[in-house]
């Protein structure tokens, strides 16, 4: 198969023509002679319309699509009769989101807590000892390893062809708002206490009327409430929503907990000669 590459296309992400023709790419000057005689197209965004109207019949289209916030991009693949596949509802046999995980950010607790549940790390998560990202799903690595902790967490993307440039900038940012700035420790340096938190409050009349904010942000909840889902999910949530509706559950049920954590309250319970009862 012939891998055709628009001219410059890298550019933006650190990459020179060179290194595609140097792994056996063509570079093509005008992105519609790609369109015209490609089998498939592999973007990282969404299509311009100027470029779906470049697509034809039963050519395949693979990139993120996000549809749901876009009924003019919808209505024109529809109409190009393309095979538009969408990363972010590509699955695995598990019904997670492979192309999604690298856009999410993974805390530090994440690791032990597939340790304690026996699950995989997905690829991109974390780094070997020489600090090169593991592409690959892996067993979580043993306490310890996370060792002066987060030092072996990658950033937000993983590699830099999936966008870890990024989510360094956004780690470094954290860093200094909520570190540096707090005076509350800092990546190598934490202590002092190490507890550093940034909050911002906005002047929403400095931008817009109050109300009309209010009422935007309903409607822009309503939007993604109301999106179509992925395959495999019954349902769009907003950030924050599956918390908030976890308390109210927890609240009038109960608070699931994994035995590594009763084990836990037992051990202080006989270590200060409390009575242990869970109730």
């Amino acid at each position: 198969n012939q891998v055709l590459v628009q001219d410059n296309a890298g550019f933006g992400a650190g990459f020179e023509n060179s290194d595609y023709e140097q792994a056996g790419a063509k570079i093509i000057k005008e992105a519609s002679d790609i369109f015209n005689d490609a089998e498939m197209i592999v973007k990282v965004k969404e299509p311009l319309q100027e470029e779906v109207a470049m697509l034809h019949e039963d050519q395949i289209l693979f990139t993120y699509l996000h549809l749901a916030a876009a009924p003019e991009l919808t209505a024109g693949l529809i109409k190009s009769k393309a095979i538009c596949i969408a990363y972010e509802t590509v699955t695995d046999n598990n019904k997670r989101l492979p192309l999604l995980a690298p856009m999410s950010a993974v805390a530090g607790n994440k690791l032990g807590l597939a340790r304690r549940n026996g699950t995989q790390l997905l690829a991109g998560w974390v780094a070997d000892h020489d600090g090169s990202p593991i592409m690959e799903e892996v067993d979580p690595p043993t306490p310890g390893y996370e060792g002066s902790a987060s030092s072996y967490l990658l950033p937000v993307g993983g590699t830099r062809e999936l966008g870890s440039h990024k989510g360094y900038g956004r780690m470094c940012l954290v860093d200094i708002l909520g570190g540096i700035l707090t005076g509350g420790g800092y990546g190598m340096n934490p202590g002092r206490p190490n507890f550093g938190h940034y909050v911002a409050a906005y002047n929403i009349e400095a931008f817009m009327d109050t109300k009309e904010f209010k009422r935007t942000m309903d409607e822009w909840i309503n939007m993604l409430n109301s999106s179509k889902p992925a395959p495999g999910h019954d349902r769009v949530m907003y950030p924050g929503q599956p918390e908030h509706e976890a308390v109210i559950e927890r609240s009038e049920n109960v608070i699931p907990l994994h035995y590594e954590v009763i084990d836990w309250f037992k051990d202080i319970c006989g270590e200060l000669s409390i009575p242990f009862s869970l109730v």
